[in-house]
């Protein structure tokens, strides 16, 4: 069984300690510290339920797409910015291992984070 999500989340949580926080007026800075909370931080104005059950979004992807996922995030394209090359090369080894056969399909999931309420 593939476990490249431990060694994504090792390597999201690296780029992130190395990039630099965005200004205050750049555009996805607030919404991006929000998702990292799960939303909590927003003030939210309504009776706080639990979501009926966890949600995953689910795809079918060859390595290829995989990567391709990863150079699109932005903290990725921060990095390269600040730092002058792609961060991916740091795991890419350990990602390729994980996945096996390249062109083989694996399943990829999120966790599509929601926060429910209702108007008091």
């Amino acid at each position: 069984m593939m476990r490249s999500g431990r060694i994504l989340s090792e390597f999201l949580t690296s780029v992130r300690n190395v990039t630099s926080p965005m200004p205050s007026g750049e555009a996805g800075r607030d919404s991006r510290f929000k998702v990292w909370q799960d939303y909590k931080t927003i003030p939210w104005p309504f009776e706080e339920l639990a979501p009926p059950a966890p949600f995953e979004f689910c795809q079918m992807w060859e390595y290829k797409n995989y990567q391709g996922y990863i150079d699109s995030l932005s903290a990725t394209q921060r990095f390269v910015y600040e730092q002058g090359f792609h961060p991916l090369k740091t795991v890419e080894g350990r990602l390729k291992s994980a996945w096996g056969d390249l062109s083989r399909k694996r399943l990829v999931t999120w966790k599509l984070i929601l926060r429910v309420g209702r108007k008091k």
